[in-house]
């Protein structure tokens, strides 16, 4: 489980960064994981990627973490990027 110690470092967005850049940041870390037999669950992508917003998303990250439904990374980038815009 070597994602525990690699993700939570990568998985904070800079305030200069695009949410774009941001999720595909996460993605890229994510898959590599997998690529070496390590894949990091969906459940903890999502958590690990609201954790990284700064206060600007607070009440988007409310909403989507306290939703009845499980969100897939799909999800949420679609529902970040329709946010950011």
């Amino acid at each position: 489980m070597l994602w525990i110690y690699v993700i939570p470092i990568y998985f904070v967005k800079d305030p200069k960064q695009s949410m774009e850049d941001y999720l595909r940041g996460i993605k890229h870390i994510a898959d590599s994981l997998a690529s070496i037999y390590t894949p990091v669950p969906n459940l903890k992508v999502v958590q690990l990627t609201l954790n990284g917003l700064d206060e600007d998303y607070h009440n988007l990250v409310t909403t989507l973490s306290y939703g009845t439904n499980l969100l897939t990374f799909d999800d949420l980038r679609s529902k970040l990027t329709h946010y950011e815009q």
